[in-house]
């Protein structure tokens, strides 16, 4: 006996939970479902055509039920397995050397397995920016560990001399704006310096019960503590950048020769066009009035001064900001540079400056504050330079590194986007003791089709 029909089968409201974990296999993450929870809702089963589904529609919760844990088995199961590969497959897939720019490359490899709780994930990941195919040698610097600070609470003059216990670390990143870890090391600081200072005492009379035990406490208490930020405000994520960083990209820059530039009679809009004049009337200042042997030879032409990097720049990261300091050749031609290649006379000039890091339009970004230049003579074979010369041609050097940070940082690094996947608007940068820390929520950016 045969029959035949149909099954018609209907979930609605299907839940599910992952429990996942991130580990590194081959430098790169990999993803671990530790667990997998289903929950459907409503599963409806009908089976029509013929009396046997007929009867067959008698036992329709029962099928139901059993159908819906079928459905919850495979649906984990298929999560766990395929799915999963396929997510693994595409994350050890990706290129660990990254072109950013023109010749510019961002390297990357995941170290150790992240740390994962309920509440946020956290991992570190060796990362620089190179030139080229070069590779950076200089040693890694952990970073610093983030809200550590002394203090106590103390009468009046009274130093503290107890022992400092440190105190265990927890994860505590819970969704609040800010942590604070108050050692036991605090009250016992004020109550050793009220007892020192004779504060602890209280008199039983009369008005006893009126005062409700209040204790004689002297008003002349001096709080010594200070409130730090630690940086947990309710951002989806934080990054934290080291020093390393912009240190090996100066490097490999450094090597390749990219770290020069030249200030000419057009630079700036013909800014320093006057004083880099071999000739100039007797009320004008030039540098052929400094140096004769220029009027002398070159008259009415102008001199190109060619900066280029003598060494590695360093950049340290400081709660201040960013600082930096170059350690440049300046190169004296008679101009064009490119076409006489006598170099007249070469200084070395100490440049340092500080940047106060900031987000501008989803772009890393600052303001340069602080610039200082130093120039002494190395060789020259048009006369010696005086300090005169040297303090104009110091002033002349701040100038021209002012206007050219300026435009690089307006220009700033452009965060990436990674599949319409950009920084908030609202992103923020802190800088600490070697390391910076980006604070900012995700959003998706749509593209514009129209």
């Amino acid at each position: 006996i045969s029959t035949s029909g149909y099954v018609k089968a209907s979930a609605v409201d299907i839940r599910t939970v992952l429990q996942a974990d991130i580990d590194v296999d081959g430098k790169r993450p990999q993803l671990n479902i530790d667990a997998c929870s289903m929950d459907l809702q409503s599963v409806d089963v009908i089976v029509g055509g013929g009396v046997l589904p007929w009867i067959v529609n008698l036992f329709r919760p029962e099928l139901s039920r059993l159908v819906r844990e079928e459905i919850r088995s495979q649906l984990c199961i298929t999560l766990q397995t395929v799915l999963l590969e396929k997510v693994n497959e595409i994350l050890h897939s990706l290129p660990t050397h990254i072109q950013i720019a023109n010749n510019f490359f961002l390297n990357y490899r995941c170290e150790e397995k992240p740390l994962s709780t309920n509440s946020f994930i956290e991992g570190e990941m060796y990362s620089d920016i190179v030139y080229d195919n070069t590779t950076c040698d200089l040693p890694i610097r952990y970073m610093d560990h983030e809200g550590e600070m002394y203090s106590d609470i103390v009468y009046d003059n009274i130093t503290c001399d107890l022992p400092i216990r440190y105190m265990d670390h927890e994860v505590g990143h819970e969704e609040y704006m800010a942590h604070f870890w108050i050692s036991e090391h605090i009250p016992n600081c004020l109550l050793l310096s009220a007892h020192s200072g004779n504060l602890l005492n209280f008199v039983v009379d009369k008005n006893f019960n009126k005062g409700k035990f209040k204790s004689f406490l002297s008003t002349r208490l001096a709080i010594a503590a200070f409130f730090f930020e630690v940086g947990h405000e309710e951002y989806m994520a934080h990054f934290w950048i080291s020093d390393h960083i912009p240190n090996c990209l100066l490097l490999s820059a450094h090597s390749a020769n990219l770290l020069n530039f030249v200030v000419d009679k057009n630079f700036n809009k013909g800014k320093f066009k006057s004083f880099l004049s071999t000739s100039c009337s007797f009320i004008s200042l030039c540098i052929g009035r400094f140096f004769p042997i220029l009027h002398e030879y070159y008259p009415n032409e102008f001199v190109d001064l060619r900066f280029h990097t003598a060494d590695t720049p360093d950049i340290t990261i400081l709660p201040s900001g960013i600082s930096t300091n170059l350690l440049l050749d300046v190169d004296l031609f008679i101009s064009p540079w490119t076409e006489h290649k006598d170099v007249l006379a070469r200084l070395a000039a100490n440049v340092t400056f500080d940047i106060l890091p900031s987000i501008v339009n989803k772009s890393l970004s600052g303001t340069i504050t602080n610039v200082t230049v130093v120039i002494v003579e190395v060789k020259s074979t048009i006369g010696h330079f005086n300090q005169r010369f040297i303090a104009v041609l110091e002033t002349l050097t701040r100038d021209a590194i002012e206007v050219l940070a300026i435009s690089a940082l307006r220009i700033g690094i452009h965060l990436p986007l990674v599949d319409n996947v950009t920084l908030a608007d609202d992103a923020r940068i802190v800088s600490r003791q070697g390391f910076l820390r980006i604070d900012s929520d995700f959003v998706y950016q749509w593209n514009d089709v129209s």
